[in-house]
Order: structure tokens, then sequence, then C-alpha cells
């Protein structure tokens, strides 16, 4: 009945693999099969290429980094399809793991994205994202799959396809992923700069392919903005970021401006 779909690029993610599969094994639904995607890049790619061999009628995907947070996850991701059409895209909260330690949670407390509170109830919301997310496989096919051009932005490009198709995107109840954010300030802002230099190469070759992304878990907004737009938000995050202290975002924004202006500048150089 499902798919399980791991874009890996070594198949292993430092031993979190094995792991992820030894959850599956003991989770309670467990008519499904796994496919783990490697030696593909971008994760787009890596995720089309998994559900060309799946035999499943709904494909749900796990980011090769995340912990299962209990033996319930797959159940409850795909249960609300039996009884609401309309949903097209079902996700998991996302949590930091209890383990993480004082910069993780630092990071928690002032990036709003990075967890979503466990939900008690069906809540349609931009925060389902492909740490752990789940569509019927005819859905995914109807809306053309995965971008494989997008280096950056996958998450946001499939849920506004979705949505325009006429379907919900969501977080189900009582179900949770742990996504790990970089242990330390080094690697985060070397992560951040690499995704601005990715944002530029979408901007440049794929504009109409930025997304807005609500910096909380708003579920009415604007998925698409001008680039002066953007651009001032950009500005009046930083500054409010410097007023209330919150340093490591901070940090993070400046590095991604660094990436992004980098990107573009190379890609400048290139097309002349």
């Amino acid at each position: 009945m499902v798919s399980v779909i791991i874009p890996s690029l070594d198949g292993y993610r430092g031993g979190n693999v094995p792991k992820l599969i030894q959850a599956l094994d003991s989770q309670t639904f467990q008519d499904f099969e796994i496919i783990i995607a490697t030696g593909e890049k971008p994760n787009s790619r890596a995720r089309n290429v998994g559900v060309q061999s799946a035999q499943g009628k709904i494909i749900v995907f796990f980011d090769d980094d995340v912990i299962l947070g209990d033996t319930k996850v797959i159940e409850n991701l795909i249960a609300p399809f039996a009884s609401y059409p309309d949903i097209g895209i079902t996700g998991a909260s996302t949590l930091i793991p209890p383990d993480a330690n004082r910069f993780q949670k630092l990071c928690a407390r002032e990036f709003k994205r990075f967890e979503f509170p466990v939900a008690y109830e069906i809540i349609e919301t931009d925060m389902a994202h492909h740490a752990a997310l789940s569509i019927r496989k005819d859905v995914y096919l109807k809306v053309g799959q995965e971008n494989e051009n997008l280096l950056l932005g996958t998450d946001p490009d499939l849920r506004y396809r979705v949505r325009q198709a006429g379907y919900q995107v969501v977080i189900v109840p009582h179900t949770w992923v742990y996504h790990p954010p970089h242990l330390d300030l080094t690697g985060l802002l070397k992560g951040i700069f690499r995704k601005g230099q990715a944002a530029a190469h979408v901007f440049w070759h794929y504009p109409n392919l930025v997304y807005e992304t609500p910096s909380g878990h708003e579920k009415n907004f604007k998925p698409q903005r001008t680039f002066l737009y953007r651009a001032l938000r950009f500005i009046i995050d930083n500054i409010d970021a410097f007023i209330q202290l919150k340093l490591i975002f901070l940090f993070t924004r400046i590095s991604y401006g660094l990436g992004y202006f980098t990107g573009l500048i190379k890609l400048m150089i290139t097309r002349q």
C-alpha cells in the first residue's frame, strides 16, 4: 500500500539510515516497502527516481537524518487520505531531538520554522515538508513530481503545485519526527551560505519558482512576492533580529545574503 522513500547520497548519513530502517521495522503499520534512493543529486531527483520504482499507492518521504517520534508515524500520516479526498499532502510535526545541545536549543528558540509543536487535530499549514511527508502517488504524478532543476525550495514548490491542483496541505495530529539542526554555529553558517548560493541559482534561472516562505506557522499567506518585497523584508527581519538580540538568526541571515550575492556574481561572470 505504501512506498517509503528515503533520498540519501551515500545510503548511510553517519549511521542514521540504518537506525531509521530499524525504526521503520517497529511501525504499527507494516504494509510498505522501503526504497533508499542513493547516488542521486539533488534530493528532488532522488525522490523522483524512488517514485519510478515505487509499488505503493501512497508515497511517504523521510529525510535521511530524521528520527521517528514513535511507532505510529506512518499509520498517522496516511490515515487522512481515507477520509479526506481534498487532502493532498500530510506532514508530521517537527521537533529538535531530546538530546539536543545548547546551541541547537537556542536555534529552536530563534527560528520559528525549526519546530512545529505536536498537533492535536488536523491543521492546514505551510509547515509540512520532506522531513516527513506523505502524498498519494497519483497526486504526485498529477502535479508533475518534484522539480529536478531546483537546488533549493523543493518543499514550497511542491506545496504550491499541490494547492494549485485543489488540495490541502496539512499537519496530522499526534505525529512527530525529530529533525536535528546543525551542531554548532560554524556548521550552520556554512550550510546557510550554500543555501544562499542555491537560492541565487533558482532566482537566476527560474525566477517564477521563487516562493514566499512564511516566517512562522501561518495558514494564509501569499506564496509569491516581488523581488523588491523580499529584499525589503530581508532588511527588516535583520533589523528586528538585531533589536531583539537574536544573534544566531542575524548571523545566518548575513551568511545567507553573502551566499546569495556570491552566487549571483558567479552566475553573472559565467554568463559573460
